[in-house]
């Protein structure tokens, strides 16, 4: 079970496994987790490829500590009748900090290998300059799977090769290449501060996974020369997906500022809450155009330092979509 499987993925630091025993019409589930960021709220097993949401099959008992925390999945209390012929089941922990998942993890064959790492190919060099409709791709080769499980894949882009903040955090499904737009990637530049003119070096790589072990590839420079990124007459193509870029800078003092992609206009609004679940600051829902990477400003300096994090909503005419990141606050 870790942060890396949810869908989005989710910097957690948390741990835990579970082991799942007997025959499709009658299974039992035993296992624990530790070190949760946020209070413990339900935990379930679902049917469903790494990479998506699944199906719900059952909700699952478990033995919590007092702080919320951590907890054991006991045996005798987790008997599964529901499976069936249903495949790549995987086991889900919500909290209170991560409503969409903190923890997850694919029930995968016993000596279950991690995939082979995969490395983006693409130029080291990039002038942004010109129509933002303009295709940045990033490609790679297939990770090899050492159990033939399916693979799939997050690109990651950070401002150090440490990727101890990120700019953007994409899950890509079981996809070997990413395009993004110049309006996209300037989006970014300007959360990170990066005027006009001048160059700046990120860093990018994928996480590859099986949907239990995941694995970093190697960090890939990316050298940008900023230039004037330009709306084309027809208008650049309206995102397909709700997906939010994290914020930059993190850590920060005293704002930040968070980037997502909206697929229609929405009211657009963020809680945060700290390490111990409490919410400690809601910001005014706020009216958000359509379009790739849309950015929104946190104010953090009526907080003290700190580990939070935050949960943006956006209510559009037809849809809801709620994505979860981490801030650190430093002062």
């Amino acid at each position: 079970l870790a942060g890396l499987n949810a869908v989005p993925p989710v910097a957690s630091a948390a741990t835990g496994s579970v082991t799942l025993t007997g025959t499709p019409d009658s299974l039992r589930l035993s296992g624990a987790f530790n070190a949760l960021e946020g209070r413990f709220t339900t935990a379930m097993l679902y049917a469903g490829k790494p990479g998506e949401q699944g199906t719900l099959l059952a909700d699952l008992t478990v033995a919590v500590s007092p702080d919320g925390r951590s907890g054991t999945f006991p045996s005798d209390r987790n008997l599964i009748t529901t499976v069936g012929n249903a495949r790549d089941l995987y086991v889900l922990i919500r909290t209170e900090v991560f409503p969409d998942g903190e923890l997850r993890g694919h029930l995968l064959s016993p000596g279950n290998e991690a995939p082979d790492t995969a490395v983006p190919v693409t130029a080291s060099t990039l002038a942004l300059e010109g129509p933002g409709g303009t295709s940045f791709v990033v490609t790679w080769d297939p990770a090899p799977d050492p159990n033939a499980n399916p693979v799939v894949y997050t690109w990651q882009l950070a401002p150090d090769a440490d990727f101890t903040s990120l700019l953007a955090n994409v899950p890509v499904g079981t996809a070997t290449s990413l395009r993004l737009s110049f309006t996209e990637l300037a989006a970014l530049l300007d959360a990170a501060g990066v005027p006009s003119g001048q160059d700046v070096t990120l860093y990018h790589r994928l996480l590859s996974s099986d949907g239990s072990l995941t694995r970093p590839g190697s960090a890939s420079a990316l050298r940008l020369t900023r230039g004037v990124v330009v709306a084309t007459e027809s208008g650049d193509e309206l995102p397909a997906r709700f997906a939010l870029h994290g914020n930059y800078p993190n850590p920060f003092n005293p704002a930040t500022t968070l980037v997502f992609d909206l697929p229609e206009a929405a009211q657009v609004r963020v809680e945060v809450y700290d390490v111990l679940g409490r919410r400690v600051l809601v910001s005014p829902a706020q009216q958000v155009a359509a379009g790739a990477a849309r950015q929104m400003r946190l104010d953090g300096s009526r907080l003290a330092s700190g580990v939070y994090f935050y949960r943006i909503e956006a209510k559009a005419a037809q849809a809801t979509w709620r994505e979860t990141g981490r801030l650190v606050l430093v002062k």
